[in-house]
């Protein structure tokens, strides 16, 4: 049976106190926190922290195609699904697909990916990533908050999809326009009524009724909805009571994480469905589209969503605003070569590194005679491990970064493996030789006008 077999899901570490930005700028304080990408992420890079966990233990030669949704792509003009799929280690030949434009991309994401397994795909990785930017003391800037999720779509499903509905409208929502750092917002008296509570819930009865189900039969609910009280109201004209409605931890620990946030609400309410339980999802963003969920093991997920909000770190109202780019730091251009880039891929995003074939030892950067047995040109390509510790760091207080201060460190691989790279997710005053450490794939710099990416350093529990 095709459907989900596994999920993963990325709430970054950082979170900003809706208190806070109602301190700063005045106005009715919300409750809970928004979360907020470090200054070194992007669609990109939480796509693929949060699509590795799908991964554990499956054949990655068994993926025939990725799928990345975000209406915050790094490039206009570049593909993102293709750098989430080597920074994966997949293999070079499989389909690679962007969509983008619309909140519902992360539906229509899913729906391309259940057409692949039809016509003969064996496994289809989603992830949908976003991060959207608000105006400095909007309401938006408080309700949105950054994350991702991803589904691996395969034939052992422990969950199965139908899409139910389908809509479109053309009214003016919410939009940007080339070159726009925020998003626009209609009227939002208009938008939250008449297209999203009044839209929304339509599609939901409809849905409902062409399918032959009543609210009764559904477990629960999940709506995307811009704040939980959007989501509950929504669901309650659709006859849904408001214990049915998932995802009011996403929204009080996250906020509306753009086109992933109604599929965050769904596998939060799958996480403790039994089999046979049904969800349904409602996810808008020009139109609606309505999909249910029909759990098909005793408990198809653990906690993904309790796990990824759990902890989080207090960060500064300044300290957001340089993370987001909207205060300026001093610029640095550095060294960049398109060339390099492609020719050293392999090392830089697949994290492979050639291992000696007469005494084992994995050289990182890559070299041509062994440092340890002084073999020449005897290596078999590997891929590096995750996970390591510190083996010892330096703090670098002038170097101009959005953070306080820049961190790197010599982390020593699970594998035997030495890796000098810069750490992230944490403050220097955390750092402790000795710490365990996990990799993590990030914006390293911006150079040439294009990004480069690599593997950072972060806490393990981070």
């Amino acid at each position: 049976m095709d459907g989900i077999e596994k999920t993963g899901v990325h709430i970054p570490r950082y979170r900003l106190g809706r208190k806070d930005i109602a301190g700063m700028w005045g106005g009715r304080a919300g409750s809970g926190e928004r979360s907020v990408a470090n200054y070194d992420e992007d669609a990109i890079t939480m796509a693929v922290e949060a699509a590795a966990p799908c991964l554990d233990g499956i054949d990655r030669d068994t993926i025939d195609m990725v799928v990345l949704a975000s209406t915050t792509q790094p490039y206009l003009e570049k593909q993102g699904a293709a750098v989430v799929a080597e920074a994966l280690d997949l293999r070079p030949g499989i389909d690679t697909l962007d969509i983008s434009s619309s909140l519902r991309c992360g539906t229509q994401a899913l729906r391309v990916g259940l057409n692949a397994l039809a016509g003969g795909a064996r496994r289809v990785l989603v992830a949908v990533s976003d991060l959207r930017k608000g105006q400095a003391g909007s309401k938006a800037e408080a309700e949105m908050g950054d994350g991702a999720v991803a589904f691996l779509l395969g034939p052992d499903a422990v969950v199965a999809l139908r899409t139910l509905r389908i809509e479109f409208n053309t009214a003016m929502d919410r939009w940007r326009l080339p070159g726009d750092d925020f998003v626009r917002q209609g009227d939002e008296r208009f938008t939250s009524k008449v297209l999203f509570q009044d839209g929304v819930s339509g599609a939901i009865r409809a849905a409902l009724s062409e399918a032959g189900l009543q609210p009764s039969q559904i477990h629960r609910i999940a709506v995307a909805g811009v704040d939980r009280r959007a989501s509950v109201a929504t669901a309650a004209a659709a006859g849904f009571d408001a214990t049915a409605v998932a995802g009011e931890a996403v929204y009080e620990r996250a906020g509306h994480c753009g086109s992933a946030a109604g599929l965050l609400n769904l596998v939060a309410g799958l996480e403790d469905a039994r089999q046979g339980d049904q969800v349904v999802l409602a996810n808008y963003g020009d139109g609606t589209d309505v999909l249910l969920a029909t759990a098909h093991a005793a408990q198809p997920f653990g906690t993904p969503v309790s796990n990824a909000l759990a902890g989080g770190k207090p960060l500064a109202y300044a300290q957001f605003l340089r993370f987001k780019g909207l205060v300026e730091n001093e610029k640095i251009e550095p060294y960049t070569s398109e060339i390099s880039i492609w020719r050293d891929a392999a090392h830089l995003v697949r994290l492979h590194a050639p291992r000696c074939k007469h005494c084992g030892t994995i050289q990182f950067p890559p070299r041509r005679i062994c440092s340890k047995c002084h073999a020449k040109d005897q290596f078999t390509d590997v891929a590096l491990s995750k996970l390591g510790t510190l083996f010892t760091f330096t703090v670098e207080h002038l170097f101009p970064i959005p953070d306080t201060k820049l961190v790197t460190g010599v982390v020593d691989l699970s594998d035997g493996a030495r890796l000098f790279t810069q750490m992230t997710d944490c403050s220097a005053e955390e750092v402790q030789i000795g710490m365990g450490l996990r990799l993590t794939f990030r914006a390293l710099h911006r150079g040439g006008g294009f990004h480069h990416y690599f593997w950072k350093a972060a806490p393990a529990g981070a």
